[in-house]
């Protein structure tokens, strides 16, 4: 004869109905967990804002010495590049926005003109 189970039918459905708990342990992980993303975001942030610094230098330190408006330009397109791909995976989320709008602005305005002088 097969022994009974510990758990009968009416112990099964009170603890499927149960809502479960959060153990004062488990608080304290999530909290940690929270101020460590919060650690780390701002780190990827410090350090992008470092990185674009570091860019401003160089610009003005090379950009100085070019003697045409070509060579600047082609490294600004580049670094304009470099610098939506390393905010994207630095989590700085503000800069793809700013610079559509920055030359969707640009845009518009040459599009004023070329409509201007068409007339």
């Amino acid at each position: 004869m097969p022994e009974p189970s510990p758990l009968n039918d009416a112990k099964l459905e009170e603890i499927i109905e149960s809502t479960p708990t959060a153990s004062p342990v488990d608080e304290q992980v999530a909290a940690l967990e929270s101020k460590a993303e919060a650690a780390r975001d701002r780190l990827l942030e410090e350090r992008f804002i470092w990185i674009i610094i570091s860019i401003i230098l160089f610009n003005s330190l090379v950009f100085i010495h070019m003697d045409n408006w070509a060579g600047p330009l082609v490294i600004g397109l580049f670094q304009l590049i470099a610098i939506v791909i390393f905010a994207e995976r630095c989590g700085v989320n503000e800069v793809a926005p700013l610079i559509d709008r920055i030359l969707g602005s640009a845009t518009e305005k040459t599009r004023r003109k070329t409509d201007n002088s068409d007339v």
